[in-house]
């Protein structure tokens, strides 16, 4: 009976329930719920987009040798560990120059042996000219879409490589090559698009006059949370000897510290927002409840208990929000 009539007073009354006030609030609270659960979306999807660039580029870890070594030594040690393996790619990496007629850049140079993917490669995907033709001949380059544009070339056209070699006869030595631009290509970081030239490994090796000898391996693995695991036991072995594992979370160690801490601003931000949005809700029906002291002696006098009242009121609330 009770229940019968204060909701026929609500069905009479809409305003009662629906005040500005109340509806403000509510619109408060519902707003900063929104924007917090927007934000850290954001901020999520920026973070996963950045592992993917890694992930594509570098492979779950890469293990490396403070000296080049032969594939063969690099490939012994990983022996024990080939099931877990899904691809592993050595790569030759080294700093120089690369200039046009009109521009010189310090770059970062990086051999790989692209035939050594058994899927997809990742490089093709995100080609925005050109194409890698593996049946062709394995002398190109293949530049950062920012670095492209600093340099004035296309797919196509000619560039010249630069590299010092300290450790010549008579002091350090220059070794020049020409290349054509097969493709460029955008890796998603302004860093990378900026000094990143690609290029086969036996073309890089043949530069450098290191023949079969490279930096070390990028490995794809079957599971992508075995990585850790990995990086420890190789680290734990053959550290002592010169080698290093590095996950790709750790290649961006402090870019993921900086998000996790931007993430932990923005929830508690938004969280003491949420809080103050909850205060204005509990405020408003508080008062509410101050104003009805005339129904709430109505359904005294009418023999109802102080447990009824306060479940009408739980109702109002439930109602409002």
């Amino acid at each position: 009976m009770f229940y019968r009539l204060w909701l026929k007073r609500i069905i009479f009354s809409p305003t009662e329930v629906f005040r500005l006030t109340s509806l403000f609030s509510v619109f408060g609270l519902v707003l900063g719920v929104a924007v917090l659960t927007v934000a850290l979306l954001t901020v999520n999807g920026f973070s996963r987009s950045l592992q993917k660039v890694i992930v594509d580029r570098n492979g779950h870890f890469v293990f490396l040798s403070e000296e080049k070594q032969s594939l063969e030594s690099f490939s012994k040690k990983l022996e024990p560990y080939q099931s877990s393996i899904r691809q592993a790619v050595p790569f030759l990496s080294f700093a120089g120059l690369v200039a046009n007629s009109q521009e010189l850049k310090g770059v970062i140079f990086e051999g790989l042996d692209f035939k050594s993917f058994s899927s997809e490669l990742p490089i093709q995907q995100r080609l925005v000219q050109g194409k890698i033709d593996l049946k062709g001949s394995d002398s190109f380059v293949i530049l950062g879409r920012f670095l492209a544009e600093d340099l004035g070339v296309r797919v196509g056209d000619l560039v010249q490589t630069v590299f010092v070699d300290p450790s010549g006869q008579m002091g350090s030595s220059r070794k020049t090559k020409t290349f054509p631009v097969k493709g460029i290509v955008d890796m998603g970081k302004h860093d990378l698009n900026s000094r990143l030239v690609l290029m086969p490994l036996s073309a890089s090796q043949k530069f450098m006059g290191q023949e079969d000898q490279i930096s070390g391996l990028r490995i794809w693995l079957q599971e992508e949370s075995q990585a850790n695991y990995f990086v420890r036991t190789l680290n734990n072995q053959y550290r002592d000897r010169g080698y290093q594992a590095v996950s790709w979370r750790d290649m961006e160690k402090s870019f993921f510290n900086n998000i996790n801490s931007d993430k932990q601003i923005i929830f508690f931000v938004l969280l003491i927002l949420i809080i103050a949005a909850g205060f204005n809700v509990s405020s408003a029906l508080f008062v509410q409840v101050f104003k009805r002291t005339r129904e709430i002696s109505i359904l005294k006098a009418m023999g109802a208990g102080n447990s009824i009242i306060l479940k009408i009121f739980l109702l109002r609330g439930w109602a409002l929000v």
